[in-house]
This record gives C-alpha cells, structure tokens and sequence, in this order.
C-alpha cells in the first residue's frame, strides 16, 4: 500500500529533504524570533559597511575612506560583553568579547543589508548607561559600539537552508575603538 509521506530508505523523514518549510510556517517561526527580540531584547543600532561606495586603496585592495549605511534600528539579544586587560610596555588595551543574536525579519524590515564582518553595532544608548562608554567618555547616552568580527545564520528549521536569525560575534578595542571608524567617514 502506497503512503503519501516522503520517506526516506528507511521509512522516516528526511530532515532538509522532505520537511520543506510552507510560507505560514515560516512566518510562525520568523514571529517567534521576532517576538522574543520585542520583549527581552537591546536596543541597538546598525551601521552597515558600504564596500561599494568606499573608497578602496588600489595596491592593498582595503578601504581607505569608509561609507557607512544607517543607523539601522533594531532589537537583538546581547551577551555581556566580557572584559579582558592586555598589558605591554607601551600601554594597557581593553578589550570586550560579546555576541550579538538579531532577527533576520527584524533587519529585512528596517531595509538593512545583511550583516557582515566589519559592520559596527551600537547600543546602551541609555540615559543611565556610562561606564566604557563611546569615546571614553563617562557621558549619558553615549553608548557602547563594537565591531562585527564574525556573521553566521542561525536558527535552521529542520537541518535546512531556512533560517530565522543571524548571530555576530562583537569585539572592542581601546586601542582603536568602533565609533571611531563610523564617526570619521
């Protein structure tokens, strides 16, 4: 007797293969990511890197003169970021380790590009937020940027290409801080 499921060789689904994702499906999954963002996520802002309008240096094949997109508003889970001191004879650098975790529908919403390394992201712009902040300055609503070091897609449903968020390892250094990179352009 025939079964209308996919099977696999054998008898059980195959994840990525026969559990194709329906566009009301996607949208429930894309609404719980959202949703959780909403509630209990930071806000920040998203500065993209404009590779295409910036000026490039033709032997190193770098950018000399940056363009940046945004700022981007958005929501987004935020790790702690974790300090660590670095001594060396000419001086002590601050560095600060975080990831950041975004919602893919959250970004197609505010029209931003899709994250990339080199991107900058800001956030504890707070009234109450001052410590190690932007510029090192102990000022109200300056904020805390990083840079984006490293982008994955995250949140596959069912061991297929779907996904509903992207995850971004964040760094900041003293030693030439992110907000210097967005400001200077």
């Amino acid at each position: 007797m025939s079964c209308d499921k996919p099977t696999g060789a054998n008898g059980t689904l195959n994840p990525g293969k026969d559990l194709i994702l329906s566009d009301r499906e996607q949208k429930l999954f894309d609404s719980y990511a959202q949703e959780t963002t909403k509630i209990s996520g930071t806000d920040c802002e998203y500065y993209s890197l404009d590779i295409a309008c910036s000026t490039v240096d033709p032997l190193y094949d770098e950018a000399v003169k940056r363009v940046f997109k945004g700022p981007y508003l958005v929501k987004g889970f935020l790790r702690f970021p974790k300090q660590r001191v670095m001594v060396a004879p000419d001086g002590a650098t601050v560095l600060w380790d975080s990831e950041l975790w975004l919602a893919r529908l959250d970004m197609e919403k505010v029209l931003s590009p899709p994250p990339q390394p080199g991107d900058v992201v800001r956030f504890w712009n707070t009234r109450f937020f001052n410590f190690d902040a932007a510029f090192e300055e102990k000022v109200p609503k300056s904020g805390m940027y990083f840079n984006v070091i490293n982008v994955n897609t995250d949140g596959h449903l069912f061991d297929n290409p779907t996904f509903v968020g992207f995850k971004l390892d964040l760094k900041r250094n003293t030693s030439f801080t992110p907000e210097r990179r967005v400001t200077n352009t």
